[in-house]
């Protein structure tokens, strides 16, 4: 579905050129993870990408992927979250980011299921932000809820030599995460987490 977000008028905000956001195919979203997102990977697995389209030209991506976790979070299990993974744009455009996502959320229920039939449905998305290079101000102003902040994770051999983590070890791997959430179902209740900072 292509949706076209009219630019705001009145009440002083700052007008932000007309939009179309879209579902695009995930190579096409992968390739521009990859050239010009700071981590240069795209997410695995099951995925859903959107398009940012400034007239016809691709003005940016957002992908939302299964997480990977397996626990559950505010009662929700993994198998009925989505992960905010990943959000590049070309360019600074005020206001941008914050009304791209939020288009998203409101679709992306209904995006996925129709794309993953099989799929139970989506109730909670979760996302991280790298403290060391993030601050969380497009979640915050998307209305996400701070969760808590995450440790490094552990990865390499222990003291059994049995290799613990991911199999690349990755520098941001080592960087502590705030953790943010944002509801799709209203029964889901959001509680702090014990570690809240």
């Amino acid at each position: 579905m292509t949706e076209q977000l009219a630019p705001p008028t009145g009440g002083g905000s700052i007008p932000t050129p007309s939009l179309h956001i879209k579902v695009i195919a995930d190579k096409i979203a992968d390739n521009e993870v990859r050239v010009h997102h700071y981590l240069h990977r795209a997410r695995v697995g099951r995925r859903l990408s959107y398009g940012i389209f400034i007239g016809t030209e691709l003005e940016g991506v957002i992908t939302y992927a299964y997480p990977m976790i397996c626990s559950k979070i505010c009662g929700v299990p993994s198998d009925e979250m989505l992960e905010f993974g990943r959000m590049f744009l070309r360019h600074n455009i005020p206001n941008m980011a914050s009304r791209s996502i939020s288009f998203t959320l409101k679709r992306v229920r209904a995006d996925w299921i129709k794309k993953y039939p099989s799929a139970k449905e989506p109730k909670l998305i979760i996302t991280w932000a790298d403290t060391v290079v993030h601050r969380g101000t497009i979640y915050k102003a998307s209305n996400f809820w701070y969760f808590r902040r995450t440790k490094p994770r552990a990865r390499g051999p222990n003291r059994n030599n049995a290799f613990v983590g991911g199999r690349e070890m990755r520098a941001d791997h080592w960087h502590p995460k705030d953790c943010y959430l944002y509801p799709l179902d209203k029964s889901v209740v959001l509680v702090h987490s014990a570690d809240r900072r």
